[in-house]
């Protein structure tokens, strides 16, 4: 909806200034002066100057303007008009590629700026012919401040009309840099206009000359700082993210401080997976406005899969749908318009991506990408870290034949219930949660180990394993405590609640065929016994005391294949 009011804004402001265009063109008979060669030659440098551009942060100052307002204190509205509708639709065509509503919009916008300034200045009685005095050059500021304050009118009121909301901080951004441009843009643009009064041509030129060499140096001084800047805050972001050795940890930091360097829309963290030959986002940063799912983009690029493994250089797309890389541009989510792609290679193989996009076209520059290259590297160590910790904790924490958490780790679990309330009398403590443990025990397994075997055996603990942590919660945590017994700690879950999940993991036991190494089918149950904290025990090792005797009294001695509660009698 709001994409389409915009699309609807955007087409009457241009239509208005296309109107103004033709209609100053027919009626208005004021033109001072049209110099076909001079026309020629301020349309080349403001092609020019377009090209030159100097990004700040997401704003984009451009000397073109003053080679505009130059050309209107020389020559008058309506040669003035034409000029910008050459510049502007020829710097689009070959530099920008933005939408034909987007450039109808702006094109637009300028035809109303410079009109209605026009006439605003022929109203209060004012004219601009000559610089030759202080009130013409004061005739001259407020000219180009009448288009600063009509821009700004049409922004403001695209904000208010078409998005409904209050101005945004970058939108207060946006604004400080080009009143601060005004700065620069008027004083040469009256510059501009004097030199050819005085000089002709030839003062007109090197002035012109002297705009562009001041363009490129001020993008050159422009871009060091920004590189600077970025490499600076590219070192601090290495250092966060090596400095981390929790995966999902790391992956969040590197987003955070990408977004940082980045100004985007959408950052996304890819795994390639060459076993499987899939694409996985780890995981990713997004604008609320963003409006497209990432399991797009992992099912594109898998299905592009081989070709996405042999690109192992970055590059920038400024308009996604008009790559190469891209051969069905209609499955292209809308918000997703300009690109950068970083590869991650760990020893020369291609291990996932960067994906940053903006919904905005040309949005990301060579110079954000250099600073993305220099931190790749980075990011690939970060992430091997942390995988490799990832494995080594893993593998601290679990049982090796089952994948369960182990004993060790179970007695850290339980030492934890009681972490946050060394101070209290847990059975009003409204901090204490409800937890219960379970206790599982394989019946008659000495038995099955001295018939069938301890591969048989260890075949069946697998199993269980795995029928217990299938019948649990997410949040629920299975451990092997030890030979044939399992425990389960059950957070937020009273006894009764804990029953009924014991009381399944039971039954699924009882009905599933288990089956020796050679073929036999053996009949297996299971007894358990649970209890519950705090309002039973008072601590993890009580918790535990209590289940164990809940399970060898109320289960084991009352037939086996029995789930048992702790009471106080037991």
């Amino acid at each position: 909806m709001l994409s389409k009011l915009k699309d609807y804004y955007e087409f009457l402001i241009g239509t208005i200034g296309f109107g103004l265009l033709l209609l100053v063109t027919i009626v208005n008979r004021e033109c001072i002066s049209f110099n076909i060669v001079l026309f020629a030659v301020l349309s080349i440098t403001g092609i020019l100057l377009e090209r030159i551009s100097i990004k700040i942060d997401d704003f984009t100052v451009t000397l073109s303007s003053a080679v505009m307002l130059g050309y209107y204190f020389i020559s008058g509205l309506v040669p003035t008009l034409w000029l910008i509708f050459i510049v502007f639709m020829t710097s689009n065509y070959i530099y920008y590629h933005k939408q034909a509503i987007r450039m109808y919009f702006s094109i637009g916008m300028l035809f109303i700026m410079f009109t209605l300034s026009h006439y605003l200045i022929k109203i209060t009685g004012r004219q601009i012919i000559t610089i030759s005095n202080i009130n013409d050059i004061i005739n001259c500021i407020i000219f180009g401040l009448a288009i600063f304050i009509f821009n700004w009118i049409i922004l403001i009121m695209q904000n208010i009309i078409v998005f409904n909301d209050e101005l945004s901080t970058k939108f207060f951004e946006a604004f400080k840099w080009d009143f601060y441009t005004n700065f620069i843009v008027i004083p040469l643009s009256i510059l501009m206009s004097y030199s050819y009064h005085q000089y002709n041509f030839i003062g007109l030129v090197v002035f012109l000359l002297l705009i562009v060499t001041f363009n490129l140096l001020f993008r050159l001084v422009r871009n060091l700082i920004f590189i600077n800047k970025g490499l600076s805050l590219s070192h601090q972001v290495s250092v966060s993210i090596v400095s981390k050795l929790d995966l999902s940890e790391t992956i969040s930091n590197i987003l955070i401080g990408i977004k940082q360097l980045v100004n985007c829309d959408y950052c996304a963290l890819i795994e390639f997976d060459k076993n499987s030959c899939t694409v996985r986002t780890l995981d990713f940063i997004a604008d609320e406005y963003i409006n497209f799912d990432s399991r797009i983009i992992d099912n594109y690029l898998t299905k592009h899969f081989e070709k996405i493994l042999t690109l192992k250089e970055s590059f920038v797309l400024e308009d996604v749908k008009k790559s190469r890389y891209i051969d069905d541009p209609t499955k292209v989510p809308e918000d997703l318009v300009s690109l950068i792609y970083e590869p991650l290679i760990l020893d020369n193989e291609i291990i996932g991506c960067v994906l940053i996009s903006s919904k905005y076209r040309g949005r990301f520059s060579k110079e954000q990408l250099y600073i993305l290259d220099n931190l790749a590297n980075q990011i690939v160590v970060a992430i091997e870290n942390a995988r490799l910790y990832k494995e080594v904790y893993n593998n601290a924490i679990k049982d090796e034949l089952t994948g369960l958490y182990n004993q060790r780790y179970f007695f850290n679990a339980l030492d934890s219930l009681t972490d946050s309330c060394a101070t209290c009398t847990f059975r009003d403590c409204i901090k204490c949660n409800k937890t219960s443990l379970i206790i599982f025990d394989i019946d008659h397994f000495k038995k099955i180990n001295d018939t069938y075997g301890h591969q048989t055996g260890d075949k069946i603990l697998s199993e269980i394993a795995n029928i217990i942590k299938n019948n649990v919660r997410a949040n629920d945590k299975v451990f092997r405590y030890g030979g044939e017994e399992f425990t389960v700690i059950l957070p937020k879950t009273d006894q009764q609640h804990a029953y009924d999940i014991a009381e399944r993991i039971r039954k699924a036991v009882e009905n599933t065929k288990f089956y020796s190494s050679e073929g036999d089918e053996i009949k297996i149950t299971i007894s358990g016994g649970l209890a519950e904290f705090p309002d039973e025990a008072d601590s993890g090792a009580e918790l535990l005391a209590y289940a164990d005797r809940a399970m060898y009294i109320g289960a084991k001695k009352q037939g086996r294949n029995k789930i048992s509660r702790y009471v106080a009698s037991m």
